[in-house]
């Protein structure tokens, strides 16, 4: 071997040693994250990898989740938004979108959630894969909802 394909090898494994650093470094950020994290298919919306808090918020295992699309679990009300949103991303029309939306949770409540979703390709490349963000707003969420109760039996 030569001094120089010595010197490419020896560039060649510095690179994959980086890489497997970084690619469990982000491994760590996505499973121990205090949000729910989940790479999801763009086409199709399945849950491609999720993390532990994302299977806390909506109730399911890891694998239940893994078999499903994030529109099994998403309110009826909520889900056109969100797919015009995805459709919007995709298209290039948008770069990333937050909105507050409804999940079903296994045992049948509902749970409001604050998104936000983020491509996970270049500008030029095909949409594959994009990164769902979510935090619980549940309790904020109905909080508002019994102020507003209470507001409008004050002026009644």
């Amino acid at each position: 071997m030569t001094g120089y394909q010595q010197k490419l090898e020896h560039m060649v494994e510095e690179r994959t040693e980086k890489l497997c650093k970084s690619e469990e470094k982000f491994r760590v950020i996505f499973d121990q994250s205090p949000v729910g994290m989940s790479v999801i298919n763009s086409a199709s919306g399945q849950f491609t990898q999720i993390n532990k808090k994302y299977c806390d918020l909506v109730g399911y295992t890891r694998e239940e989740v893994l078999e499903g699309r994030f529109q099994n679990i998403t309110h009826p009300d909520d889900l056109e938004a969100d797919l015009d949103n995805m459709r919007k991303l995709i298209s290039g029309e948008i770069h990333l979108y937050s909105m507050e939306k409804r999940y079903y949770h296994k045992n049948g409540s509902i749970i409001w959630v604050h998104l936000t979703v983020v491509p996970l390709w270049r500008e030029g490349e095909k949409p594959q894969f994009h990164l769902a963000i979510v935090q619980d707003m549940t309790e904020r969420r109905e909080a508002v909802d019994k102020i507003r109760q209470q507001l409008d039996e004050l002026q009644h």
